[in-house]
């Protein structure tokens, strides 16, 4: 009824600020001053030349854009109790929104850094999971497979839980670890930035006191970003030492970090016709939702499994979907059962990022002992050997492509034959 479906999409809502048009209005002026920096920071379009920078920053303005509406989706696939109401997640099109231009700008910095590391777990298709599989069952040893378990982890709720202290921590990380020759930085317009936009604890903690310009006389009162755009504001500064490569990257940081700020604090949505602020958590919807959640899960990857290295916990094989973990661990002792091993790294999981937590699971909590893993079954063999088969969720549609769609005989015959192979290399050449 429409009366559940509203009471179970306010719960998403309960957390959240009201707002008026009015601040609306204001936020989107904020968002378009901050893309306005990013892109003099980062040097958008300079390389062809002031009139395509011109043009950048009038494509960077948003203008009465809408704020995206909270919907709710049925989850069909939960077991709902005699009289309960079928629960709803929440989704919200933020492709569309106020801070959307902001975040895409800010993003595409993000996944240049993401794209630029080499060195992480990150999966991205079936196949590079099966690589994984692959390399577990030609390079660990037949004794330690004999102790090993295969189990799988999940984020509760991931998006929702990335509260910004973590994001920051994130893109620190990522930031630091970077071997990427950056360009084009205007390391000046960037330390303005900063001191507008970090206090000075943040400043100071980075290592950037001496760096970062302050203003020739004291403000009465906050200054914002309004003052870089006003005509001999340049006059108006006393610069800092000129920053040597860590403090550049510690700057590109800091600048990267405020930006995060402004998109995470003041993502706005509608429910109804009243708008909110979301409290926290990544922007609902939005492009630079799974940016940040890349950055954050890419760092969780690499203290999990550091701490569970520091606790003489062996993990075996180890691959990460978005936010479903897929590993096969060692147990600890011998009288362990697969249950109690995977709780002691679920446990670990759970110590590695505030607000993030991970739930487990193990084959025997499934028919045929096989754990769902992505599109296939997991299982290892009696001597620890990793065996797979393809798999599909029981709500998935049996339909592959409609016989009455208006693509050509030759296209869905491709289509078919396509979904006949990928089945075929789902299937471990260890079964036949």
């Amino acid at each position: 009824s429409v009366e559940n479906y509203s009471k179970e999409l306010k719960k998403h809502t309960e957390a959240d600020k009201l707002i008026s048009r009015d601040d609306l209005k204001k936020e989107e002026e904020n968002f378009n001053r901050n893309l306005k920096c990013i892109n003099s920071i980062f040097g958008v379009g300079v390389e062809h030349g002031d009139r395509n920078v011109e043009r950048v920053n009038n494509a960077s303005i948003s203008t009465n854009v809408e704020p995206p509406v909270l919907r709710g989706q049925r989850k069909d696939h939960k077991v709902i109790p005699p009289g309960g109401v079928t629960p709803m997640r929440a989704l919200c099109g933020g492709t569309e929104a106020p801070n959307a231009r902001l975040g895409h700008g800010v993003g595409m910095i993000l996944t240049d850094f993401l794209d630029g590391d080499t060195d992480h777990h990150e999966m991205k298709s079936s196949e590079e999971m099966r690589s994984k599989f692959h390399e577990y069952n030609t390079n660990v040893p037949a004794e330690v497979k004999k102790r090993a378990v295969v189990n799988s982890m999940d984020a509760k709720s991931l998006y929702p839980s990335i509260r910004k202290s973590v994001a920051k921590e994130a893109i620190f990380e990522l930031v630091d670890r970077s071997r990427l020759d950056i360009k084009n930085v205007n390391y000046w317009e960037a330390a303005k930035y900063i001191y507008l936009q970090c206090t000075a604890e943040e400043i100071h903690k980075a290592g950037l006191a001496d760096v970062i310009p302050r203003r020739t006389t004291r403000s009465t009162r906050q200054l914002t970003l309004n003052c870089l755009f006003t005509r001999g504001d340049d006059d108006k500064w006393i610069p800092g030492q000129d920053p040597d490569d860590a403090q550049k990257k510690m700057i590109i940081s800091l600048v990267l970090c405020a930006a995060n700020e402004e998109i995470m604090s003041n993502h706005i949505y509608k429910f109804g016709d009243t708008l909110y602020r979301q409290s926290d958590g990544a922007p609902a919807g939005s492009e630079y939702a799974g940016i940040i959640a890349r950055a954050v899960t890419r760092m969780f990857d690499r203290r999990y499994l550091r701490k569970t290295a520091e606790r003489g916990l062996n993990v075996l094989m180890y691959g990460r979907y978005i936010d479903d973990i897929d590993q096969v661990i060692e147990k600890e002792h011998d009288d362990d059962d697969e249950k109690t091993t995977s709780e002691k790294f679920k446990a670990i999981a759970n110590e590695c990022c505030d607000n993030i937590v991970w739930e487990d699971d193990i084959p025997s909590g499934h028919p045929g002992a096989k754990l769902p893993i992505l599109d296939m079954h997991v299982w290892l063999r009696d001597d620890g050997v990793l065996l797979y088969q393809h798999y599909e969720k029981p709500v998935s549609s049996k339909q592959v492509i409609s016989v009455r769609s208006a693509h050509s005989s030759q296209g869905k015959r491709a289509v078919h034959i396509n979904e006949i192979v990928r089945r075929m290399l789902n299937c471990s050449p260890l079964l036949s």
